[in-house]
This record gives structure tokens, sequence and C-alpha cells, in this order.
């Protein structure tokens, strides 16, 4: 009841609140019209041209109904993501999507995984950002999955890809599956769903959708240069940010004589004072670790037992630790990585897997200003609280993996 009042108070909030969603509706009536729908401006829309497609129904509306609509279907997205993530960490195979919650962790265990991820699902809400929908659509192709559904799971994955590109870090792990039905389902319904928009509306200039996306965006997502999205030779999503929590951009702030914008203020946080190019190779080293250490983990322990919910807890980890950009919205995909550590406590007392979670929460949950006030919050993510609290889930459950503590059986796609 209590975490429902919450959800619906920050509703009500984002209803007040200019958010995203005014940004997104906007790309939506350029595409219609044919112009121009990466601009040059301070809140510029970033997303796959198909994204401005999905958003074409919201033009029909009124900006407040709009607002309302979309809430209503951020709870929805919610509600599909908890029950695919149930089913993913489920420990009796066989489980359905939409059918009987048999088998499923119990609702206190679930409740509990929503209850440490609200700060991220909060603020997705809150910012009126799509971070649940790319979630509910990863969550339940990975769940068709399980039950060997790989055509399905390569739909629903390419969904989310059109979406958001992040989702394509689940394309090495399907792979390592052997998944071959839902990596090429995956790839033909992207050319699909990017195709889509270029067909019905292409753009009065003639280049491409996505060419004009990728010159405009991508190449400019980067967290290893200074000045500000868009301007001063900047990239988008720059590590100075404190909404900025990848490791990419935690690393720059430690490693770049930067100076850090905060409430009331500017900090430095850095340790050492690296040229950009040094940064970006202790960058890419670590996040190469990561990659290195978690696929090293699944391989060695792929045969201890056949549930994939802690394998996929770990590419969700990844998703948000080596991305150029990841803010408070895009941590409510932590929501199967918390699952999967409850679920395993819930039937196993570990003290060290207890403690590496109750610290991850520290960081994650008790560092909002909420709790702390905005100014210590403020600074905490300045140095990279969340990072770290994401580290240290991605610990905990490289743990799980080789100490073979995970109650599961539920069956692959094997």
């Amino acid at each position: 009841m209590g975490i429902s009042l919450l959800v619906a108070a920050y509703g009500i909030k984002a209803y007040f609140k200019e958010g995203d969603l005014p940004v997104f509706i906007r790309a939506a009536e350029n595409l219609i019209s044919g112009a121009a729908i990466y601009l040059n401006e301070p809140r510029a829309f970033t997303y796959p041209p198909f994204y401005a497609f999905t958003m074409i129904p919201f033009t029909w509306l009124e900006i407040h109904t709009a607002k309302i609509v979309w809430y209503v279907l951020s709870i929805l997205f919610v509600i599909l993501s908890l029950r695919a993530a149930g089913e993913i960490a489920a420990p009796e195979p066989g489980s359905r999507f939409n059918r009987s919650g048999a088998g499923l962790p119990t609702r206190a265990v679930l409740a509990l995984a929503v209850l440490l991820t609200l700060r991220f699902i909060l603020s997705t809400v809150d910012n009126q950002q799509s971070d649940l929908m790319v979630l509910a659509f990863s969550l339940i192709g990975l769940a068709v999955l399980t039950e060997r559904k790989q055509f399905l799971c390569g739909v629903f994955l390419a969904a989310a890809v059109s979406l958001k590109l992040t989702p394509l870090l689940f394309i090495p792990y399907l792979l390592f599956r052997r998944a071959w039905l839902s990596c090429l389902c995956l790839a033909a319904c992207l050319v699909v769903f990017w195709g889509i928009p270029e067909l019905l509306f292409p753009a009065n200039s003639g280049t491409p959708l996505i060419s004009s996306w990728y010159e405009i965006v991508i190449t400019k997502v980067s967290p290893w240069e200074g000045g500000t999205p868009w301007t001063d030779g900047g990239g988008i999503w720059t590590a100075t940010s404190i909404l900025n929590q990848s490791l990419p951009a935690t690393i720059y702030r430690y490693l770049a004589a930067a100076p850090i914008q905060i409430h009331g203020g500017q900090i430095q946080v850095n340790i050492l004072d690296l040229d950009p190019q040094a940064v970006k190779t202790v960058s890419y080293i670590l996040c190469f670790a990561l990659l290195t250490i978690s696929g090293f983990v699944m391989w060695k322990f792929r045969k201890n037992g056949k549930n994939i919910a802690v394998d996929l807890g770990i590419v969700f980890c990844l998703m948000l630790l080596i991305s150029p950009q990841s803010s408070k919205p895009h941590f409510s995909a932590l929501l199967l990585p918390h699952l999967c550590l409850l679920a395993v406590l819930a039937k196993q007392k570990n003290r060290t897997l207890l403690g590496l979670l109750v610290c991850s929460v520290i960081l994650n949950t008790v560092s909002a200003e909420g709790f702390i006030g905005r100014h210590f919050s403020d600074v905490l993510e300045a140095h990279g609280a969340i990072t770290g609290g994401t580290l240290l889930v991605w610990s905990s459950l490289l743990f799980v993996k080789a100490k073979r503590i995970f109650p599961y059986t539920s069956s692959d796609n094997q």
C-alpha cells in the first residue's frame, strides 16, 4: 500500500512537471511533417527514429491527457516487468507468461525487489522517461526464452533495441546460449522496426533518419569530453554531469581535473589529473575487464543448475555499467538482479551475500536526497555512489554463480 501511494504521488508530481514527454511528442510531430527530429537544443531527442514513430498516438492528445496516459502505461510496464522477472527467477520449470503464478517467488520477495529498485522506477515516472517500456520488452523477451520460444524472444528484444540500443548487449549472451533463432529474428525485426519510419515518413532533407541519428547523436555520445551537451565541443551526457552514473563517467570524474556541478556550487572529486585520452584508455580497459570476468564466470560455471536468471542479471548490470551514459531512470533495470539476490537469500542465509546487498542498498537507495538531502546526495552521486552500488550487485551475482548457492532449477533454452 505504501509503495502504491508513493508511486501515485510521483504520478501527480509528474503531471505538473514538464519532463521529457513533450520532447518525445515534438519529435513525433516533426517525424510526421518530415522535419528534422534531431535538433541542436538543450532538451534534444536522442533516441532511434522508431521511438519517435511509437509516440505518434500522443500527438493526437492534449499534453495533460498525454501525461495521464503515459503514467498509466508506465505502471503497466512496471507490472509486466515484475511478472516477467518473476517468471525468469521462478524456482520451478514450465511457468508461462500470463498464466498461473504458481512457483513464482513469493509476494514478499517480489515486493522487496520493487522496493530496492523503487528510487529508479520513481525517477523514470517523474521524468516521463522510456526506460520502463524498454525494460518490460526486454524482460518479456527473456522470459519467453526460458520457455524455449526463441522467435518471440527475438521479437521482443528487437522492440527493446529499436527504442534504445543498450539491450544489444544481450546478443552475445544469446550466442553463448546458442539461441540462433532468437539472434536471427532479432536482426530481422530490427531491420523492419527501423525501416518503418523511413518508409512511412521520409525526411524532407532526403537524409535517412538512421543516418541523421548516427551522425548527430551516436557520434556525440562521449563521457570523456568536456563542455555541455551539443555545445562547446562536448558530447551528450558528459562525465561532468552527476546524472551520468555509468562506469566510464565515474572513472572520468576520478581521473580528470574537471569541476563537478552540484547543488550549491562545484566540487572536485578527482584523485589524478589525466588527459581525456588516458582516461578513455583506462575506461576501455576496466569495461573490458568487467566483460571478461563476467564471461569467464558464466562459462566456467555454466552447468551450475539450468536457471539463467543470474546470468541475465549479470548482463543487466553490465548494460548499465559499460554504457557511455546511464542516468537514474536507466537503473530501473536492476529489478531482475535485485529479485535474483533476494530469491537466493530467501532460500539460503549467506552473510557475505547479505553484506554485499546491504552495502549496495546504502549506495543506491539511502544516498537519495529524500534520505540525506539534496547537497549530500549530489556529493555522493558525484563520487559515483550508484555506480558503486551497481558494481556491488554485479559482484553479488558473480558470487552466487561461482559459489553454487542459487536454488533455481528452471530450464534454459537448450
